[in-house]
């Protein structure tokens, strides 16, 4: 498994874009990634991943569960 760090932009700053770390830590888990960890409520995550995923495969998925799970369209850079 690899390690990657994922920031998000744009979610929880001024009451926009409201995105609970917990409930995206579990959404995360049901795609798939593991050992994921939040840091406060800034959108910078901390996750494994497969070997076998590619850096942009990640920030799609990651991309997709702000949109499906949440209806959040943030940039994500992995």
């Amino acid at each position: 498994m690899n390690i990657w760090i994922a920031f998000l932009r744009g979610v929880n700053v001024g009451g926009k874009n409201k995105l609970p770390m917990a409930e995206l830590r579990a959404a995360l888990e049901t795609a798939d990634f593991t050992n994921i960890q939040t840091y406060i409520q800034s959108g910078n995550i901390i996750l494994q991943a497969s070997p076998d995923i590619a850096r942009a495969e990640i920030q799609t998925h990651i991309q997709h569960v702000l949109q499906n799970s949440f209806q959040i369209e943030a940039p994500v850079m992995v």
